[in-house]
């Protein structure tokens, strides 16, 4: 199973037991499945991106689920994509580029950022065992 594949089973299984606000359609998923796609072709298919992602997105799971909706999910998905690109990347490009290939204002983005590193206390480092465990989990997850 693909990584990609392995987040969208795992949000999926977050709706399922109410920790993130239900995806009432299909299209909504489909659009997430196209998000997730993009974002990781972004990260220039670093599974090492991909994988913080996932587990920055599970930190703010964990402390502040009430956060999360469908209206916001993407966006909050995107900026710890972001914190991963920056984290994991020795070249990192500026919150206004980032701004311009997702279509969320600038302004928007550095908010959200702060915002994002405040409610996941600013954890952003990952260490070796925590990582593997992530990856596996992705990887081998099943529908």
């Amino acid at each position: 199973m693909s990584l990609v594949q392995g987040f969208l089973t795992r949000i999926q299984k977050y709706v399922d037991k109410g920790v993130i606000l239900s995806i009432p359609s299909a299209k909504s998923g489909s659009r997430l499945s196209h998000f997730l796609n993009g974002l990781f072709q972004m990260m220039n298919s670093s599974e090492a991106c991909f994988v913080s992602m996932a587990v920055y997105f599970d930190r703010l799971l964990r402390t502040h689920n009430s956060l999360i909706s469908e209206s916001n999910m993407i966006r909050l998905i995107f900026i710890s994509g972001v914190l991963a690109i920056k984290m994991q990347e020795d070249f990192s490009c500026k919150n206004s580029y980032f701004a311009q290939i997702s279509g969320i204002p600038n302004h928007e983005i550095n908010y959200l950022e702060l915002n994002f590193l405040q409610w996941i206390e600013y954890r952003l480092v990952i260490n070796p065992e925590e990582y593997q465990n992530y990856y596996k989990s992705l990887i081998s997850i099943k529908s």
